[in-house]
């Protein structure tokens, strides 16, 4: 398979146009392998998002020596930093051994990273394991799943993605309650050691589904770099785009129980229901935003999606100091924040062109993995600052990481616009 046919797919969303007769595309059993990926998006990306659960409960209990908020804030940025940075190994892999293999590998490391963790008592080890390794299993399920989503649909690419991207939700609103019970019940040991188990039936279950499909079924292509992209200054500001959204998504989604806890002093079980309606709307609106996407563009509805996101930063998280505006927030940031996940493929794949589709996603990707690592760090820099040096107590203390936050999703937003102009308007 030629690198213009592994293109097509992805930048036909953008056209309108089916690479492939309608027949074989766009439905059928392909609905039946979103699914499986949404399953097994749910037991990596999900079990990912509840970090901030966790995080919570390591502060108070000071389980793993050598532990500090701001060391405990890089786990989270690292397993995310670690997907991103295989990238090109994950893609380079995708065309040498099966999807299958593949997927199962992703659940090799993502039970033993989530078991042994559970099983150290100290700071370094964890970091090596639901930090590093945990992170190998996301980038080996992310990279391949949007390979695999582009060979079964084409002008529904962006719904199929939005119900993948939809499992992290689906996994944070399961293992949000789960985790917050599993903590106080059995404690942090055993609540590593059964998420482990967990992942390991779950992508079991879905590795059993997933197989191959339209032109992918045949053939596969054989990874290879390119620097000659058509369109470099449009990548740069789509890759800015990526760096600021994904630093404000990753914010809210490794703070936003944190504040709840320690800046309006709720217990930790109310940390997690804001946690679980985060998630909660993340499951219902990514596929929405998909859906939407599928017909009015994935870069007009990222827009306005990071642009909502931004707004909601300002004038719901930044003021509140009530459960009820918290939950308010959470609804409203999860439908909204986070569009990158689905819309960077078909949006990376159109500035790239048919010749160099696969190198251009995997490389935006790859970039990617300085933002991930560095968001919360950088969000708990801003809160110690806040507190050491400006004397700031309760909420006020994560005042400066809020603004930053939603500053982030709306330069987001005028990045977009640099993207269109860079184009010349031919992408939407």
């Amino acid at each position: 398979m030629d690198e213009q046919k592994v293109g097509l797919p992805l930048e036909s969303l953008e056209r309108g146009e089916p690479s492939t007769p309608p027949d074989k595309r766009d439905g059928g059993y392909g609905w039946v392998v979103a699914l499986a990926l949404m399953a097994l998006n749910a037991v990596t990306w999900g079990i990912n998002g509840v970090y901030g659960v966790y995080i919570s409960f390591y502060l108070q209990t000071n389980h793993f020596a050598g532990g500090t908020p701001f060391t405990f804030a890089w786990i989270g940025g690292l397993s995310v930093a670690t997907a991103f940075a295989i990238t090109p190994v994950s893609a380079a892999l995708s065309g040498r051994i099966s999807y299958r293999r593949q997927y199962l590998l992703a659940a090799f490391c993502a039970v033993l990273g989530q078991i042994l963790g559970g099983l150290t008592r100290t700071y370094t080890v964890l970091a090596l394991t639901q930090g590093v390794l945990f992170g190998l299993a996301l980038g080996l399920v992310f990279s391949p799943s949007q390979m695999l989503l582009a060979e079964w649909f084409d002008t529904r690419l962006n719904l199929a993605q939005g119900i993948f991207q939809a499992g992290s939700g689906l996994g944070g609103l399961i293992f949000a309650q789960t985790t917050r019970l599993a903590l106080d019940k059995v404690g942090i040991r055993w609540s590593l050691i059964i998420h482990g188990l967990v992942s390991l039936v779950v992508s079991l279950l879905s590795v059993a589904a997933i197989r191959p499909g339209g032109a992918g079924a045949g053939a596969r292509q054989t990874f290879r770099w390119s620097i000659r992209i058509p369109h470099p200054l449009a990548l740069t500001c789509l890759c800015f785009w990526g760096a600021t959204s994904l630093m404000s998504f990753f914010i809210s989604l490794f703070t936003l129980a944190l504040y709840a806890t320690d800046g309006l002093g709720l217990s930790q079980q109310q940390g997690a229901i804001v946690q679980s309606v985060l998630a909660a709307s993340m499951l219902v609106g990514r596929p929405i935003c998909g859906l939407v996407s599928d017909r009015y563009g994935s870069l007009n509805v990222s827009f306005l999606a990071t642009s909502i996101a931004g707004i909601a930063c300002l004038s719901l998280w930044l003021p509140s100091r009530s459960l009820a505006v918290l939950l308010v927030f959470a609804t409203v940031q999860g439908a909204v924040a986070g569009t990158t996940w689905s819309a960077a493929t078909p949006l990376a794949a159109a500035v790239g062109g048919h010749q160099h589709a696969r190198a251009t996603i995997a490389l935006f990707w790859t970039i990617m993995a300085i933002p991930a690592v560095a968001a919360q760090p950088i969000a708990i820099a801003l809160a110690q600052f806040s507190r050491g040096s400006l004397g700031r107590e309760g909420a006020e203390v994560y005042q400066i990481s809020i603004g930053v936050c939603g500053g982030l999703a709306l330069s987001a937003g005028v990045l977009l616009l640099g993207v269109k102009r860079c184009m010349n308007q031919s992408i939407r």
